[in-house]
């Protein structure tokens, strides 16, 4: 992968045009970042999954799994952050 692959997909994410107030129900932001091989993922996985809080936090086939709660102002979002390896 080089750095023009890194294409952040932010148009779902914006505000509804009618009404500033609400977001869109299903806010999606996709990031391929690039890593220097060897990688050791499997060994990643292994550590996250013996470590992880139960309902917070999951490991599910090569995908990484954890809740977030954002704050900014009086908005709060629920969401969750997924991890996983994309080969070539």
């Amino acid at each position: 992968m080089n750095r023009k692959e890194y294409r952040p997909r932010l148009t779902s994410c914006r505000l509804h045009r009618k009404d500033k107030n609400r977001l869109k129900k299903h806010c999606k932001l996709t990031l391929l970042l690039a890593y220097q091989p060897p990688y050791a993922w499997e060994e990643l996985l292994s550590f996250l999954a013996a470590r992880m809080n139960p309902g917070v936090e999951s490991v599910s086939g090569q995908v990484y799994r954890r809740t977030v709660v954002l704050q900014k102002a009086k908005h709060v979002f629920r969401g969750w952050i997924s991890v996983g390896m994309v080969t070539d």
